[in-house]
Formats: C-alpha cells, structure tokens, sequence
C-alpha cells in the first residue's frame, strides 16, 4: 500500500464510522500522516513499508523534541510528557494518559 492508498483507506474508515484513522506500527492518525510528509521526507507514492513507518516515527519523535532531549535542553521527563500528548498509551509525568 502506497501512502496515498493509506489516506484513502482512512477516509473510508471515517465514512464507515471508525473513530480512529489510526495505522500502522505506530498507530498514525490522518492529521498526523498528512503533517509528517515533508519533515519525514516521504512522499505519497511511497510504500507504507516498515522503512517508510519508521522515517515518519522519527520524523514524529523530532517533532516532539528528541533532539533537545539529546542535547539536554529538555528533561526525560519534559520529553516523555512532549511523548504521552503524540501517543495515548504514554503518561504523563503525572502518571495520567
């Protein structure tokens, strides 16, 4: 499946009454995927292939401040918060999701 096929079939999952478009291995929404594209470097002919899911997980975690978290300009815990608001599974520091 192509990324555009992707965001095809997630339009049909909201026509059909699905609360979520999440997909693949790291569960994206629509939203998300359509932001992630130019900063993930993928384009809409790409595969939604393992290689293509994880260029735009990298692409989220940067978002969400992996490099100052390697440069130490924010916390574990600031980074893991910045986390917990892309995937609901992560709490918060406050232990809440």
């Amino acid at each position: 499946m192509t990324i555009s096929e992707v965001l095809k079939f997630q339009d049909k999952m909201l026509a059909s009454g699905h609360e979520s478009t999440a997909v693949g291995k790291y569960q994206i929404i629509k939203p998300t995927l359509l932001g992630l594209l130019r900063p993930a470097g993928v384009s809409l002919q790409d595969k939604f292939d393992q290689t293509t899911q994880d260029k735009l997980a990298t692409a989220l975690l940067k978002r969400r401040g992996l490099e100052q978290y390697q440069n130490k300009k924010i916390s574990a815990e600031q980074f893991a918060d910045n986390l917990s608001k892309e995937w609901a599974s992560l709490p918060f520091n406050t232990g809440k999701s």
